[in-house]
């Protein structure tokens, strides 16, 4: 499913993209985020952790596309609940 998002990701948009984003958690869009990406300049930016589909935290992104392609991926998981940025408590 991965390489299917990807390559209508790279038709749609003309190519491999320098810049990814995922922000909504699900473990399959980030691979295909990671997929679509330029080799040796491509960056993904992660928001919040990927979730598997029983809802728990998945660390099963594609590293070995991350390698292979020399790209970089940034993450944040954000805030913890209850924890207000503008106040700082």
């Amino acid at each position: 499913m991965e390489g299917d998002t990807a390559a209508r990701i790279r038709e749609i948009t003309g190519g491999r993209r320098a810049l990814s984003v995922e922000a909504l958690g699900y473990l399959r869009r980030s691979n295909a985020s990671i997929e679509c990406l330029r080799h040796r300049c491509g960056r993904h930016v992660q928001l919040g952790m990927p979730v598997a589909i029983r809802r728990r935290p998945a660390y099963g992104c594609d590293m070995n596309a991350v390698y292979m392609g020399n790209l970089r991926y940034l993450r944040h998981a954000g805030c913890q609940a209850g924890v207000s940025v503008a106040a700082g408590t």
